[in-house]
């Protein structure tokens, strides 16, 4: 059985979005920058390299899957502008310094003295 890991949510203004979302808007917003600059020549070039690469490595897919793969180029040209971009690929979470472990108070100590004589 699988537990759920929670990790302390960050502290910010009420209704901004976690980091992630807004990390992934951003990336997404670069890829679409990427797409709109690129000329159209390059675009259909790209996109049929991804669809040849799709179907030379699905050779046995279902028929559904055949009709898709326009998309699924599209989702796999994406994914390949997105980790292209030089951008950060992961959040990094920093975390918490140790805390050294306090020695016993005083009073614990005369007690424990007291306690082994």
């Amino acid at each position: 059985m699988q537990r759920e890991c929670r990790m302390k949510a960050p502290h910010a203004a009420p209704g901004t979005p976690p980091p992630s979302d807004r990390y992934r808007r951003h990336v997404e917003d670069a890829v679409d920058d990427c797409l709109a600059r690129m000329d159209a020549a390059t675009l259909n070039a790209r996109l049929a390299r991804k669809h040849d690469e799709l179907a030379t490595t699905f050779v046995r897919c279902p028929a559904w899957a055949v009709e898709r793969l326009p998309a699924l180029a599209m989702a796999a040209l994406r994914l390949e502008l997105g980790r292209s971009l030089p951008l950060k690929s992961f959040t990094t979470f920093r975390r918490d310094p140790q805390r050294r472990r306090r020695g016993p108070s005083a009073v614990q100590r005369v007690l424990r003295e007291a306690l082994n004589e």
